[in-house]
């Protein structure tokens, strides 16, 4: 496998040199995994910069005996929980594949020394994680004053083919609605 998708995304935030690229040839590896694999449980320490390759990741926890979902990742992007990769601590969510995934991982222990070797993915660190936050505050902006079919709409628009790729029960829990509601949203979107 090669990792030409990973330094395409990389050059969205900063140049890749030569030894940059092949220092992560070295430490990255490619894992397949099959649908519904829990890759992270609650609790436990994320040990991988993970980055999708192809397929799609969900977050989820527990709240009053009921799974909620949390975040979705749909390919093409990094799969790292803030508090437990970066922090090296005990993370609050689950992390499972939705459908087969390709990962490319890099344990932490080398991750870190990539930002020390070579400042420019120090500043990717920075520059995504600025890029990610920001994401997160419009993203969430005003998101409990939304209806349920303007929350799945905004949900839509970060992830269009959502909907074909994730089960109903999954984006009804993220917008905190039941199925049937979800259901009912769809079959109005389809009318209009």
């Amino acid at each position: 496998m090669n990792c030409d998708s990973f330094f395409v995304f990389l050059r969205k935030y900063i140049p890749v040199c030569v030894e940059l690229e092949n220092r992560i040839r070295e430490v990255a590896e490619f894992k397949t995994y099959p649908a519904r694999t829990l890759l992270l449980e609650k609790g436990q320490v994320c040990r991988y910069f993970r980055y999708i390759v192809k397929g799609a990741l969900r977050t989820y926890t527990y709240f009053e005996g009921r799974e909620i979902t949390t975040w979705f990742e749909l390919g093409d992007y990094l799969a790292n929980p803030f508090d437990s990769f970066f922090l090296q601590k005990p993370g609050f969510e689950y992390m499972e594949t939705l459908e087969e995934t390709l990962l490319l991982e890099i344990p932490h222990a080398d991750y870190q020394q990539l930002y020390h070797d070579f400042p420019e993915m120090e500043r990717f660190g920075r520059l995504w994680l600025e890029q990610e936050s920001a994401f997160q505050v419009e993203f969430f902006k005003y998101y409990n004053y939304l209806s349920a079919a303007q929350k799945f709409d905004r949900l839509l628009t970060y992830a269009p083919d959502i909907d074909q790729r994730v089960k109903q029960v999954h984006i009804a829990s993220f917008l905190g609605i039941a199925p049937e509601t979800l259901s009912r949203i769809r079959a109005n979107r389809l009318k209009e």
